[in-house]
Order: C-alpha cells, then sequence, then structure tokens
C-alpha cells in the first residue's frame, strides 16, 4: 500500500523534474544563442560607424590633401564579430542575412582599399559619397535585419516559453492526478 504511492509519487516527481528541467535548458539556450547574435550585429554596426568616422575625418580635415587613415581596429573588430555570427546561426533566414552581409562586407573592403589610393582629395571625396556611404547603409541595413530577426525569435520563443510552461503545468496536473487515482486503486 504505503511503499507503492511513494514509489508511485517518487516517479512522478522525478519525471515532472526532468520535464521542467529540459523546457528550461532548451528556453536558456534558445535566448542565449539570439542574444550573442544580437550584440555581434549590434559590435558589427559600431565597427562601420567607426571607420566611417576615421574616413570622414580624414577627407574633412584641415590638412591638405590628408591621407585616408584606414584604422586596422574596427576593421579587424567586425570581421571577429562576423566570423562569430557565422558560427552562430540558429533561425531560419539568418545563414541567408549572414551571407549577403559578408559579400557585402567584401565589396565594401574593396572600396575602402579604392579610396586610401586616390591622390586627390576631390576623387577621395567624391568616391565616398558615390561609393562607401551606400556600402556603409546596406552593411549596416543587413546587421539590423540580424538584430531583428534575433529579436524577433526572442519575442517568439518568450510566448513559446509561456505556452510551454502552461502545458507542462498540465502535465504535471495530469500525473499527479494519475498517480492518486492510482494509488488509491491499489
Amino acid at each position: 500500500g504505503f511503499g507503492r504511492l511513494l514509489v508511485i509519487l517518487l516517479t512522478m516527481g522525478i519525471l515532472a523534474s526532468v520535464v521542467l528541467n529540459q523546457y528550461s535548458s532548451t528556453l536558456e539556450t534558445l535566448f542565449h544563442e539570439n542574444y550573442k547574435s544580437v550584440v555581434y550585429a549590434q559590435s558589427m554596426k559600431d565597427a562601420i560607424d567607426e571607420i566611417n568616422d576615421n574616413i570622414k575625418q580624414s577627407l574633412w580635415s584641415a590638412e591638405e590633401n590628408a591621407q585616408i587613415i584606414l584604422f586596422q581596429k574596427p576593421i579587424s573588430r567586425f570581421e571577429t564579430q562576423l566570423n562569430l555570427e557565422k558560427s552562430n546561426i540558429t533561425i531560419p533566414g539568418e545563414a541567408k542575412l549572414v551571407s549577403s552581409l559578408q559579400t557585402a562586407w567584401l565589396l565594401y573592403v574593396g572600396h575602402l582599399n579604392e579610396i586610401s589610393k586616390l591622390s586627390s582629395e576631390v576623387e577621395r571625396r567624391a568616391y565616398y559619397k558615390t561609393s562607401l556611404r551606400s556600402d556603409q547603409r546596406e552593411l549596416k541595413s543587413f546587421a539590423q535585419d540580424i538584430i531583428d530577426i534575433n529579436l524577433g525569435n526572442i519575442t517568439s520563443v518568450d510566448g513559446k516559453a509561456k505556452e510551454s510552461a502552461k502545458v507542462a503545468r498540465n502535465a504535471m496536473a495530469a500525473l499527479i492526478v494519475t498517480g492518486i487515482t492510482i494509488a488509491i486503486l491499489f
């Protein structure tokens, strides 16, 4: 009698614990992966802004024929964050965005190399206005799309988490009722 009841209740408690731990672990992983993608993409946007600021400062400095100075630090930071994001693709459609971002980045780096080769200030300013500004906007747009898709997934996961918690509560209640029923019958 009592021993069987104890075994049944212990079994149900262990099963309920396993189910809740599984839900918790899955949700924690999803939130963490999406959050990392948001951070990577924001860091890429910040690197683009820093590169842009450096170029504008060089182009419109008071020095006559100032040379374009390409600071390696923001370029390296962008590439590091891009590689981290490439290894953290978790959402449908994210791989395509990252691929587009990488393609746009390669074009942008080519344009950065070109502008540094131009000799006249007038040519560099014109090249900046016609090529680099549009490249920067496109890069930042792709990075923002990565942010948006991951934030959207976090919001979606939050809704799924609430629904999963409701299912888990109902399953636990059913297990308890079943356990009590079995205990009464035996």
